[in-house]
């Protein structure tokens, strides 16, 4: 035996064992984790109010691929680099890298890739379909007209999009601040639109009177002028506050005074925290005074976030109940409030603490409660008229001229990504009105097992139970809805076993469920719901009525939850 043998032979062989867990030591147990395949949507792509394919994006920037990396957003989306700004990002909340380390930065990724494209002078390849010979009228050049626009364009419609200011982009121009989204930036998406063939006509307001006569020169109309109209505070000497969107819109041309002192804004939303952040940048105090708790603010909350490392102060549960003027500035008197039970949604209820008022000195007030639409905008709401048809963006109102209303006046959640959506589902929504028409034909009915392809991009699976699902190969189609209709009552559990062999694992699969479920008000809060948004899976809301077979085909751009859809045919199961 050499001396080399010996000395190996004296090596003692010790096989290190990590005894913790792998959220603290990266090591050990987790060397023998192997990932698993799920074909599924990502959760970030599922998360993402337009459909975004995140994980086919990040893969093509890592292979240096920016130009198709682009392409995919604009596929989905055509203003990557104001989204990139001002999304809220709710794909990285989902992302499946925050249970190891932390979130990929998807939002900084869509900027990068957005801000290299205008960079670069890139020119998107997009397929554009034959013209249709209809003409849409688009209402409103804020996100959710330009988007609307931008996507009836590439289905084969030519829209012209009427704005009522100087330059289009609505709120994306006149409400965010331009530290957040510079007009440089917004101006490059915006001319991307009107190279593709949209016509933007600038200081064109229209009004009821269009609307009668838009039919002899247009098939249909898109309603996005969103809320303009600031909510008063209803409380004495209210008519000394500012306006805080107008102040914001004076910020973007240029005309707004400068503003010093001790400032308060009334509010907790994001144009709130919009008007605070840019009072400081003029060297102002800024107070945020809110009613409720600062957890309760609906502002996105990497904004308020953002907002209290500026230094901006919030004072929370304290509601205004007047407002006086001084020789030196305002003072405000204040209602304590106080919390007294809490919504549905999590949200504090506050009622006043008895008689607990205080007062405080202020240079200026501004108010930004909130907006809201001109009454001659607001959209019907009428759940019994069928001629109404209420999307989970958008509302359709079927009618010798088809009206769509979009954007901030449907839209649960107020941001530029759900504008976007809403865009984007009106295309799609009155794309199937004119190529399937508003009543569909009895004999066209789907047939158990059967799928039928429409003339447009969805499809539309009629299946008697769980079984007779085809499980077929399906062709690799981003973000195209899939309706899965099962009405006689079938497991929801072992359909959704099904998912990874069959149909169920399309990435946007919707369920309609059985009568046996109406008895939940809200399938939100149902066992099979649970299940089925633990399998990746939207859940729907249930109808009053009995769903037409062939009534579906309508519903095919809902996303998440819809609703209740009264409007449903009461004609009984074939």
């Amino acid at each position: 035996m050499t001396s080399a043998q010996e000395s190996s032979d004296n090596i003692p062989l010790l096989i290190p064992q990590s005894r913790g867990f792998t959220d603290e030591n990266k090591t050990g147990f987790w060397r023998f984790v192997r990932p698993c395949y799920e074909n599924k949507t990502a959760p970030c792509s599922a998360a993402c109010p337009v459909g975004e394919d995140i994980s086919r994006i990040e893969m093509l920037v890592a292979r240096g691929l920016f130009k198709q990396a682009w392409e995919t957003i604009l596929q989905e989306n055509p203003f990557p680099s104001v989204c990139g700004r001002v999304c809220f990002h709710p794909c990285e909340k989902s992302c499946n890298r925050k249970d190891l380390d932390q979130p990929v930065s998807i939002n900084r990724l869509e900027r990068f890739i957005g801000d290299t494209a205008v960079q670069d002078d890139m020119i998107p390849a997009l397929k554009l379909l034959p013209s249709t010979g209809k003409k849409i009228a688009v209402i409103g050049a804020g996100p959710a007209g330009l988007s609307m626009a931008w996507f009836a364009t590439q289905l084969g419609y030519q829209c012209d999009v009427f704005e009522a200011q100087s330059s289009p982009g609505g709120l994306l121009r006149w409400g965010i601040p331009g530290y957040r989204l510079p007009d440089s930036v917004l101006s490059s998406e915006i001319r991307r639109i009107r190279n593709l063939g949209v016509n933007i006509q600038c200081d064109r307001p229209v009004d009821r009177e269009f609307l009668a006569s838009a039919g002899t020169s247009y098939d249909a109309v898109f309603v996005g002028c969103g809320h303009g109209r600031s909510l008063p505070m209803n409380v004495p000497g209210e008519d000394t506050a500012l306006d805080g969107l107008e102040f914001l819109r004076n910020i973007r041309n240029g005309s707004a005074a400068p503003i010093h002192g001790e400032v308060a804004v009334i509010g907790g939303g994001n144009s709130a925290v919009d008007v605070a952040r840019s009072l400081i940048r003029t060297g102002a105090r800024p107070v945020i005074i809110y009613r409720r708790r600062k957890i309760d603010m609906p502002a996105f909350e990497h904004e308020i976030r953002t907002a209290v490392k500026e230094g901006i102060d919030i004072r929370e549960l304290l509601s205004p109940v007047r407002i006086d003027s001084t020789d030196d500035g305002y003072v405000i008197t204040l209602q304590k409030m106080k919390v007294s039970d809490t919504d549905t949604d999590g949200r504090a209820r506050v009622i006043p603490e008895s008689s607990n008022t205080r007062t405080m000195r202020f240079s200026r007030i501004f108010s930004a409660i909130g907006a809201e639409a001109e009454a001659r905008w607001r959209p019907p709401y009428h759940l019994h008229d069928r001629s109404i048809l209420h999307l989970s963006h958008c509302i359709l109102q079927q009618v010798d001229l088809p009206i769509v209303y979009g954007g901030d006046l449907t839209n649960d959640v107020k941001s530029v990504t759900d504008a976007i959506a809403s865009g984007k589902q009106a295309a799609m929504a009155l794309d199937l009105l004119f190529k399937r028409g508003k009543t569909p034909s009895k004999r066209n009915l789907p047939h158990a097992g059967s799928e039928t392809v429409l003339p447009c991009p969805w499809r539309f699976i009629w299946a008697e139970n769980e079984s007779s699902v085809p499980l077929m190969s399906w062709p690799f189609l981003k973000s195209i809805p899939i309706i899965l209709c099962l009405p006689r009552g079938p497991s929801i559990p072992a359909c959704l076993s099904r998912k990874a062999s069959g149909p169920l694992q399309k990435p946007t699969t919707r369920f309609l469920f059985p009568r046996r479920f109406r008895k939940h008000s809200d399938v939100s809060t149902a066992g099979c719901a649970t299940t089925a948004t633990t399998a990746g899976c939207s859940v729907l809301k249930l109808p009053s009525k009995r769903i037409h077979p062939a009534a579906p085909s309508t519903w095919l751009t809902a996303k998440d939850a819809v609703s209740v859809w009264k409007n449903a045919p009461a004609t009984p199961w074939p």
